[in-house]
């Protein structure tokens, strides 16, 4: 057995979340800050108590990798209800939780709300969207033809920044990023419009921050336009409105995180896939029952900040 009084809880936490699904010593190190030689020694001791397997060997890095096995998942799990729960990433959906919603909707349908219902709301067409949205068609189908309509209807690269630039953050934003970061958690934003990541960045002068990784976006489609700008076509990353987990996915392959060391926010039914993964998941701002029972907790109030004490005690 290892000798847990010898080996502070914390420590053993700290490493046994840095394994995760699948990880190396110098990884370990990186999410964790304990030095390499202490890692070096836990690790042989973690895998003779049946915490932790090895799963491989890169000759070349001349690297071992390690995976937790379920009496490790277990012990993980216990360890984090004593710790307090605590996530090295924190992930939030882009439309609905970063940006005030546009409208409500009471729904259980699968097409949230989104910067394009803005789009057809203010060029004064939005009864073609609800159409459209009634269709089922798939999420690409569905784009291309509503940026078909739009082209008809003639929107242009300034009328889409206007509109871009009208959106609205939610209240406790701006102080729940930078609360994040001083803790040193990673920030994901994922889901919505490139250009409304864009919009973020800039306003919020984190440009710093996405270069050294520290905040990773990950939207999903954005708008080209030609250069007398007319709209010309949508550009949509592979992911559709019944499996936004894909964008979860390409996250974690990024950011090198697992799943379980991440804590969600969302509002929409096409969040509960992601919700399903996660670590710890949070509902936003709804009132959409299926959302609800996805998430361990739920915030009723409009202001982001109430999601801290969620995440961290202090």
């Amino acid at each position: 057995m290892i000798e847990i009084g010898r080996l502070k809880l914390k420590t053993l936490w700290l490493i046994l979340r840095g394994i995760g699904e699948r990880s190396h010593g110098y990884a370990i190190y990186a999410k964790t800050q304990i030095s390499l030689k202490h890692i070096y020694t836990i690790l042989p001791q973690l895998v003779k108590a049946g915490l932790v397997r090895e799963v491989g060997y890169d000759p070349k890095e001349r690297r071992k990798y390690y995976s937790l096995t379920e009496k490790g998942k277990t012990l993980l799990d216990i360890l984090t209800l004593i710790m307090g729960e605590s996530f090295t990433c924190v992930v939030f959906d882009l439309e609905n939780v970063i940006f005030e919603k546009i409208l409500e909707d009471p729904s259980e349908d699968r097409i949230s709300v989104s910067t394009w219902d803005l789009l057809f709301i203010r060029m004064g067409i939005y009864d073609e969207y609800t159409r459209l949205k009634k269709d089922r068609l798939n999420y690409n189908e569905m784009i291309f033809k509503a940026c078909e309509i739009l082209k008809k209807r003639r929107l242009n690269e300034d009328r889409f920044y206007q509109m871009i630039n009208s959106r609205n953050y939610t209240p406790g934003v701006k102080e729940v990023i930078e609360t994040l970061l001083e803790k040193g958690v990673k920030i994901g934003i994922i889901g919505g419009f490139r250009e409304l990541a864009q919009k973020l960045i800039k306003e919020f002068h984190l440009e710093n921050e996405i270069k050294q990784n520290k905040i990773i976006l990950q939207p999903y489609c954005a708008l080209e336009f030609a250069k007398d700008g007319t709209l010309i076509k949508p550009i949509l990353e592979r992911t559709d409105y019944e499996n936004k987990a894909s964008l979860l996915e390409a996250f974690t392959k990024v950011s090198g995180i697992s799943p379980k060391e991440i804590a969600y926010i969302g509002s929409d039914v096409e969040d509960i896939p992601i919700m399903k993964r996660v670590g710890l998941a949070i509902a936003f701002n709804t009132n959409k029952p299926s959302v609800i029972n996805a998430a361990k907790w739920t915030i009723n109030e409009k202001d982001l900040r109430k999601v801290l004490p969620h995440l961290y005690k202090d």
